[in-house]
């Protein structure tokens, strides 16, 4: 049981040493740039801390949390997302998705980027560099993307690369995201509804 608050750079995790108590446990300071975005797997044994560009994953090994790969993207982070234990999704600013698999050597892990879920093709999107939400469904495994053209898209890990299964179009655009559960999720869009 172990909160994580990021404070500029820097991430201070806490540990529960009762129901409504927590205590200073480890600081991780690893990230250069301020910590915009926290994710961790459905284990809890890794956690993700993105920045503008750069991107941090780090793993508990033996109590302690330290950090695994360290990499800087082309273009601003949006969201992340574990994906199951071994994939993390990392969303960029008008796509694309890039599909972070963990490579195991030993006792040692890294993460490296796959391949790309490309989201749409059309130029003026890429452009405007729209935000792209994730939620990832860990019951059927489905990862659930948002985007500026009005489409919800899910796809599915098959094999060693994801593709997508689904699109579904909204008459309104959907700037948010949430899994909900295991196997729902929950969107907003901009008629004020949630569904």
């Amino acid at each position: 049981r172990v909160l994580a608050v990021a404070q500029g750079a820097v991430i201070h995790l806490y540990t529960a040493v009762t129901p409504f108590q927590f205590e200073p446990f480890q600081t991780l300071s690893d990230n250069t740039e301020c910590v915009l975005h926290l994710a961790t797997d459905e284990k809890k044994t890794k956690l993700v801390a993105a920045g503008t560009k750069e991107v941090v994953v780090y793993s508990l090994e033996e109590g302690k949390w330290r950090a695994v790969t360290k990499s800087h993207m082309s273009t601003p982070i949006s969201d992340v997302t574990f994906c199951g234990e071994d994939w993390l999704a990392v969303a960029q600013k008008g796509g694309p998705v890039s599909m972070w698999l963990c490579e195991r050597c030993g006792d040692q892990e890294t993460f490296f980027v796959s391949h790309h879920l490309q989201l749409t093709p059309s130029p003026s999107l890429w452009g405007r560099k729209e935000v792209v939400r994730l939620g990832y469904l860990s019951t059927p495994g489905l990862l659930v993307t948002t985007c500026a053209d009005h489409k919800i898209r899910v796809w599915s890990r098959r094999e060693k690369a994801w593709s997508k299964v689904q699109s579904i179009s909204c008459f309104h655009l959907v700037p948010g995201i949430l899994a909900v559960g295991r196997s729902h999720y929950a969107t907003t869009d901009r008629s004020h509804c949630l569904r």
